[in-house]
């Protein structure tokens, strides 16, 4: 303050000594003595401000530093007069910027560098706790906190956690799964597992299930007997497998498109848990298939073929396109039952069917199917074995046959 007048000086003296009331006078008397916009108005107004700080006089105060302010927006005291009224209010995170800003222009005061970091470090946990306050009846407003946050230490895990939260919160999944990314990779031990963990979960209800089946497989190699991390793997096998089934098959089951032998395929493949790798269920080996390779249920068709469930016709084409009939059905039916060991003896009970010869190539099959109450039998004695079969039909009648299998298991 060497270069101020010395009426402002002996104001700036008093003020230092603690004597708020003269600095309060002098100051006072000398602003109105400056022009406006002028530095040394700006530097009575900024000692003005400060001995009304020491009154505690917080309202007062900031109207001297924000007039010294406006008449000199760059004056380094009046701006540390901001800073250090908003951090006596418990405004912390509010100032970070203005002590960044005074770092900038006063990188060797050190009385500057030990203020912005106190204020960094008082900040965070301010911002946190107006935060947690918010997350549950505003979510939006406590990510404004939590990302405000992370600005002033964004290398602290737990930030990224709570910011995960409100964003799945607010079904902003995709920004939660990259948080909680985040967390992981800057943590360690217990608190890494922590939030991979949370990750497994939230990648199986609302992100990449194919993720989730890897996420969780990696924690349980550390506690291979956890229930819940088991549930979990359990659970996201089970929608991985879902995701991967293509929308065709769902046509096929509500009926929007016809029950063809490549639809077929898919519905035995699906309901057996097969994939590819699977041992088979029969003395069949891999077989060429010429016309299977563009039909959505090629992976389908190559586990009922090669398992010996569907046969493929003498120039080896499936045929995936060809309509199913219900004796199609019945007898894809039956070499399934049979490959898994399945019971088809009916005890000698004998099945007669009005619309059946005993000369047709399925006819022991569908009578076997029948006796177990697998297949319908209509009220006038038919079974309808021409008729066309549908998704719905067909899934029933494979459901069963697993339930049956699982029923006679020891």
């Amino acid at each position: 303050m060497s270069d101020v007048p010395p009426a402002l000086q002996r104001g700036w003296d008093e003020l230092r000594a603690g004597r708020f009331s003269r600095a309060e006078n002098i100051f006072d008397g000398a602003v109105d003595r400056h022009s406006p916009n002028s530095v040394d108005r700006a530097v009575a107004l900024c000692g003005l401000g400060f001995a009304r700080l020491g009154f505690s006089r917080y309202s007062e105060a900031g109207e001297a530093f924000e007039s010294a302010l406006a008449g000199q927006p760059e004056y380094s005291p009046a701006l540390l007069g901001r800073a250090v009224l908003h951090r006596l209010q418990g405004r912390s995170d509010e100032i970070v910027a203005i002590y960044d800003q005074l770092s900038a222009r006063h990188p060797q005061s050190a009385m500057i560098k030990r203020e912005a970091a106190a204020v960094r470090s008082e900040a965070v946990p301010l911002l946190i706790r107006r935060g947690e306050a918010a997350a549950g009846e505003n979510p939006g407003a406590a990510a404004v906190f939590f990302r405000k946050a992370i600005g002033f230490d964004p290398d602290l895990p737990r930030l990224y956690g709570l910011l995960a939260g409100v964003l799945e919160t607010s079904e902003q999944y995709q920004e939660a799964v990259e948080c909680l990314e985040l967390a992981v990779s800057l943590s360690e031990g217990e608190e890494a597992r922590a939030y991979r963990e949370r990750l497994a979960w939230l990648e199986l209800g609302h992100g990449n299930s194919e993720r989730a089946v890897a996420l969780f497989g990696d924690l349980l190699l550390a506690t291979p007997d956890s229930p819940r991390l088991n549930d979990g793997l359990a659970r996201a096998e089970q929608k991985f497998r879902e995701d991967s089934i293509p929308g065709e098959y769902r046509q096929v089951l509500d009926g929007v498109l016809s029950l063809d032998r490549g639809g077929l395929a898919a519905i035995i493949a699906l309901e057996s848990g097969w994939s590819d790798g699977a041992t088979y269920l029969s003395d069949s080996r891999p077989r060429v298939i010429r016309d299977a390779g563009s039909h959505w249920a090629q992976p389908y068709i190559r586990a009922a073929v090669d398992r010996g469930i569907m046969d493929l016709y003498l120039n080896h084409t499936f045929m995936p396109t060809a309509r199913v009939n219900r004796g199609d059905l019945a007898y894809a039916a039956c070499r399934l039952l049979q490959g898994f060991g399945g019971e088809l003896d009916l005890d000698g009970k004998a099945v007669v069917l009005s619309d059946l010869s005993r000369d047709h190539r399925h006819y022991d099959c569908i009578c076997r199917l029948v006796g177990l109450g697998l297949l319908t039998r209509y009220s006038d004695n038919t079974v309808r074995i021409n008729a066309p079969a549908n998704g719905v039909d067909a899934l029933e009648l494979i459901s069963s046959i697993h339930r049956m299998l699982i029923s006679q298991s020891p």
